[in-house]
C-alpha cells in the first residue's frame, strides 16, 4: 500500500505565502495521523530570504518554530529545499540544519531540476553527514524525460537517495503517462513516489494506477490546497485506504469538518479551483505560476492567446 506524504503546508503556502494559524496546522496533523499518515512535509527550509520578509513561518520551519508546534512523536516530519537555491552547499548546509538528533525534522527533500541532481547529490552528502534521510524530488518529470540521454546519465545517482519522487510539475501526466513512466523507472528504481497536480482533474485517476503498479509514496494535501490547480487530496486517500468503520468514527467527521476550514480560506486567497485556463496550460505544457499570473493579470481572451503562443514554442 503506497504511503501518504502529506504536503499541506508547505505546497500550500504557494495560495497563502506560507501563513497558517499553529492550531489549525496541530489539529489537521494530529487527526490525519490517526488515519495512517506518517509523514508530513511541514514546510520549506528556504534559503532564499531576499524580498520573503513578509511571508510565514512554513517558508522557512526553522527549528525554533517546528518546537512550539504539539504534534504527534511518530509523525515523521520533512522539510524541502530547493537546489537552486543552494550556492555554497557545505556553508548553506551549516546554516540551514542542526544535526538530525537535535532536529523535529527527519527526512529533506530536494526539490530539482534533472540539469541538477549531479549538485543534490553533493547536498544530500552534507545532509546525511548531519543524520537525516535525503529524499530528491525530480521536477517537470514526464515519459519523455526518463527516456531521455540525460536521464539515462544519472540514474546511478537516484539510487543513492533514500527516497526519489517523480513530480508532475506541469500537471500534464495522464494515466497512460503513469504506466509508460512506470515501466521505465521500475527497472531503475522499483520503490518511488509521484507528486500529481490537478490542472487536469487527472490526480486521482493517476493515483489509482500508481497503486496498481506499486508506487510506495503519494503526496497530497488537504483539499488539494496547492500551486496553480493544486494536487492530489489527502482526504480521497484517506477514503480509500480506511475500513468502514474508520469512516464512520467521530475522528473522520472532525476531518471533513476541519476540511472546510482549508477549502473555504483558498478560495478567498487565490484562484485555483476549476479554472479552465489550468487545464488549457496542462495541454500545452505550460507551468501553472505563468498561468496564474495570467489569470490575475490578463483578460481571459489574453490569456488564452498567450498560454498557446508559449505551449507552441515549447
Amino acid at each position: 500500500m503506497a504511503q501518504i506524504i502529506d504536503c499541506t503546508f508547505r505546497d500550500g503556502g504557494y495560495q497563502t505565502d506560507w501563513h497558517f494559524n499553529p492550531s489549525l496546522v496541530e489539529e489537521y496533523l494530529n487527526l490525519i495521523h490517526k488515519f495512517g499518515v506518517n509523514i508530513a512535509e511541514i514546510g520549506f527550509r528556504s534559503a532564499a530570504t531576499v524580498n520573503n520578509e513578509s511571508s510565514g513561518p512554513f517558508l522557512f520551519s526553522d527549528e525554533s518554530f517546528l518546537r512550539i508546534l504539539s504534534l504527534p512523536k511518530e509523525l515523521q516530519l520533512a522539510v524541502m529545499i530547493n537546489a537552486d537555491e543552494i550556492s555554497n552547499i557545505e556553508a548553506d548546509i551549516a546554516s540551514l540544519f542542526v544535526p538530525a538528533s537535535q532536529s523535529r525534522v527527519s527526512l529533506v527533500r530536494i526539490a530539482v531540476r534533472i540539469n541538477s541532481v549531479i549538485k543534490s547529490h553533493e547536498i544530500a552528502w552534507y545532509l546525511r553527514g548531519k543524520g537525516y534521510k535525503v529524499a530528491l524530488n525530480l521536477m517537470e518529470s514526464s515519459p519523455e524525460l526518463l527516456k531521455g540521454k540525460d536521464f539515462m546519465q544519472i540514474s546511478d545517482v537516484i539510487k543513492s537517495f533514500d527516497y526519489f519522487v517523480l513530480a508532475d510539475s506541469f500537471g500534464v501526466l495522464t494515466p497512460i503517462d503513469i504506466k509508460e513512466m512506470d515501466s521505465i523507472i521500475r527497472g531503475i528504481r522499483p520503490d518511488y513516489g509521484l507528486h500529481l497536480h490537478d490542472n487536469r482533474g487527472l490526480a486521482y485517476a493517476n493515483a489509482l494506477i500508481a497503486k496498481e503498479n506499486g508506487v510506495q509514496w503519494l503526496d497530497s494535501t488537504a483539499t488539494g490546497l496547492g500551486r496553480g490547480a493544486g494536487n492530489l487530496r489527502t482526504e480521497q486517500l484517506v477514503i480509500d485506504s480506511c475500513r468502514e468503520e474508520t469512516l464512520s468514527s467521530t475522528e473522520f467527521s472532525q476531518l471533513l469538518t476541519l476540511l472546510q476550514t482549508f477549502s473555504e480560506g483558498s478560495l478567498e486567497q487565490w484562484p485555483r479551483v476549476l479554472n479552465p485556463l489550468y487545464f488549457l496550460g496542462a495541454r500545452f505544457n505550460v507551468h501553472p505560476n505563468v498561468v496564474l499570473k495570467l489569470i490575475r493579470d490578463a483578460s481571459p481572451e489574453l490569456a488564452i492567446k498567450l498560454i498557446i503562443e508559449q505551449g507552441s514554442s515549447n
